[in-house]
Order: C-alpha cells, then structure tokens, then sequence
C-alpha cells in the first residue's frame, strides 16, 4: 500500500484535478516538501478544470465530499493517511469516484503491508 501525497494528482472521470494540501499530513515529510495527504486533508478539497456536463450545461465536479476510512495502517495526528490504492473510495460532490492519474509518487519508495 502506497500513501498519498502532495506530489501526487488526483482526479475526477473528467479530468478535474483535486488541489492536495497537506494540513494534517504535514507531519510525515516524505522527502523535501513532500507530505503525506490524511483523511481530512483530502475531505473538502477543491477540483479545479472538470468538463463534466448534463444536457450540455456545465455541471462539474468542484469539491471532494466523502472520503472513506480506509487506511487504519499509517496514522498521524489521529488522521488516517490516504492510500492511493484504496482512492477509488473517495466521491466527488457530483458523486463520481476519484483516482490516481498516473502512477504514484512513492509506488516504489515505500511499501506498507
């Protein structure tokens, strides 16, 4: 399981990007100013450049509104930290899943198991 962190994108099915700001994660600096992204740091989060429309409206996705429990593997200050393997399980306010665009920053610098 690989943590998610600031130098990671995240994304909507329609190509918004999440805006990853570590608050709670600031904590765990992987290296430099890399930082890991908790539960709450992802909750709330802003989506900028969605192109989803209904019936030729602009309808887009703008905010991430749930983001599950999923990782009780790595906690800092009482925060959950986001696994990127498990962000499928965090919605966007227009209720689409979010993912990983690419491949992950620390995929093969840690491992937790």
């Amino acid at each position: 399981m690989t943590p998610l962190t600031t130098s990671d994108t995240v994304v909507c099915p329609h190509n918004g990007k999440v805006v990853l700001k570590s608050n709670n994660g600031r904590s765990l600096v992987i290296k430099d100013s890399i930082k890991a992204i908790t539960k709450n740091d992802l909750l709330n989060a802003n989506i900028i450049g969605c192109t989803r429309t209904v019936a030729g409206v602009n309808a887009p996705c703008v905010k991430v509104v749930s983001v599950e429990s999923i990782s009780h593997l790595l906690n800092i200050n009482n925060d959950d930290i986001v696994l990127c393997e498990k962000l499928y399980l965090s919605l966007s306010d227009t209720g689409f899943p979010l993912s990983l665009q690419g491949k992950a920053f620390l995929e093969d610098k840690v491992n937790i198991k």
